[in-house]
């Protein structure tokens, strides 16, 4: 079994700044578990426990889906928080510009692999997970964080192809591998 999820890759300038404000988070009083660098990336779907066998099912329903899909900008912004402030268990940043897109591209992939079994997302929220939240000393604080980075601009990302990922879980934190890069059309509207 593969645990798989589905997700578009971070460039490099807007990763560094994403590890920039992680590092920021670190001098509020929450404990916070920061997604490693290298981890970075929107999750477009997670598979979950997949048999290696319909690996390539997957892979093949994804390049069909992806026939006619143009590449685009996607702009990474703001702060936010999962659930909710009343009760924070995620912080992610979220996606302004070709925000439409993703969730267009999100509700194809959902399409296409429902006849492998796969159910469909329910209210799928476009963003990059970048910090766990484990305790929060002071809520107040944390919440003020996320309200004054609610415009800072993170970077634009070229969505140039989605990636089918493994996830192994480790002691130390998952480590991703790419299973298989499905390019995106090339000519892209700017």
């Amino acid at each position: 079994m593969v645990r798989a999820f589905i997700a578009i890759p971070i460039d490099e300038q807007t990763r560094h700044e994403l590890v920039s404000v992680q590092s920021l988070l670190l001098s509020t009083s929450a404990k916070l578990k920061l997604v490693e660098p290298e981890n970075l990336h929107l999750t477009l779907k997670f598979l979950g426990e997949v048999g290696e066998e319909k690996i390539g099912e997957i892979e093949e329903a994804l390049k069909k889906t992806m026939l006619g899909v143009k590449k685009f900008k996607m702009e990474v912004k703001g702060l936010g928080a999962f659930p909710g402030f009343r009760y924070l268990r995620v912080l992610w940043a979220g996606i302004n510009q070709g925000k439409n897109e993703v969730i267009e591209l999100q509700r194809k992939i959902d399409f296409s692999l429902q006849p492998l079994g796969f159910r469909p997302e329910r209210n799928f929220h476009p963003h990059v997970t970048i910090a766990r939240v484990k305790f929060v000393r002071n809520r107040g604080e944390l919440i003020a964080f996320i309200k004054d980075a609610a415009n800072k601009k993170f970077g634009a990302v070229e969505v140039k192809r989605i990636d089918l990922m493994k996830s192994t879980l480790t002691r130390s934190g998952p480590v991703y591998t790419t299973l298989s890069e499905i390019e995106l059309e090339t000519d892209c509207e700017t």
